[in-house]
């Protein structure tokens, strides 16, 4: 999905605040009201990232292969790699829209929610951050309004968490070109293979494109679809080290493996 103004200036002013982040946050850090009231549970950074750190491995392989032996491997690496870049570039800007809202004061309205505004001002531009949560029986409802040039308090997401943050789904919207058009989807919880986190596109020239992460420890796994073309992407790893692909663009399209050492070996 290709990055709008609105995420260029947010990611712009947010990248000098990052401390500001969701990362450490949790039900001990949710805001108490002069009352005692304690504002809703936050998403913890950890459930809204795409976590390929396992591919690192890669970086000291580039130069230690010979004769193609780890290219199953790196074949693995090069397209998360690719899909870890898109990931940043989407979902960067809203995540750390969201930490930086919920790291100012709330206040707690009548109606039982509580609001968290943050503007920033750089000369003659000004962003304000608006995000509003609703405590509801089965968990909190969202609302993350924007304000920046022609946009007026537009809704850019809106969702729910459960489980204290730990399971959620926000929907985005096309604040810019036409506010009630929801362009993509994000959501996290555990699965039965695992914990997911998964982002579709709703709209647009990538409409029906998924990307899906998998923390089935020991096991892991990516799932990409490219809706246009109808290839899928399947990447497996296991804590161990030995992993597999699928795709047609590589292997023409058979099973391609690596054992603990990243080394090409015969998929069983």
């Amino acid at each position: 999905m290709p990055r709008t103004r609105l995420d260029m200036l947010l990611s712009l002013f947010l990248s000098l605040i990052l401390v500001f982040t969701l990362t450490g946050c949790s039900d001990d850090d949710s805001p108490v009201s002069p009352a005692g009231e304690t504002a809703p549970a936050l998403p913890e950074a950890e459930a809204l990232n795409f976590n390929f750190s396992f591919f690192d491995a890669a970086d000291d392989l580039q130069s230690a292969k010979t004769e193609g032996e780890y290219d199953n491997f790196i074949n693995a690496y090069l397209r998360v790699t690719i899909l870890d870049l898109v990931a940043h570039l989407v979902l960067a800007p809203p995540v750390t829209a969201f930490g930086t809202a919920l790291h100012t004061p709330p206040s707690l309205q009548d109606d039982g929610s509580w609001i968290w505004v943050y503007t920033h001002v750089d000369g003659a531009e000004e962003v304000q951050i608006r995000l509003r949560g609703l405590p509801v029986d089965d968990g909190v409802e969202w609302e993350m309004r924007v304000t920046f040039d022609d946009v007026d308090n537009e809704v850019w997401f809106a969702g729910t968490t459960q489980d204290d943050g730990d399971t959620g789904s926000w929907t985005f919207f096309d604040v810019e070109n036409d506010p009630s058009l929801a362009v993509a989807e994000i959501s996290w919880g555990e699965g039965e293979a695992g914990r997911f986190l998964l982002f579709e596109v709703l709209a647009g020239d990538d409409d029906g494109d998924i990307l899906e992460f998998t923390d089935g420890n020991p096991r892991y796994a990516v799932d990409h679809l490219d809706a246009s073309t109808g290839d899928e992407l399947y990447i497996i790893w296991w804590a161990d080290g030995h992993g597999s692909l699928v795709t047609p663009e590589y292997n023409e399209g058979a099973l391609a493996c690596w054992d603990t050492d990243f080394l090409n070996m015969v998929c069983e």
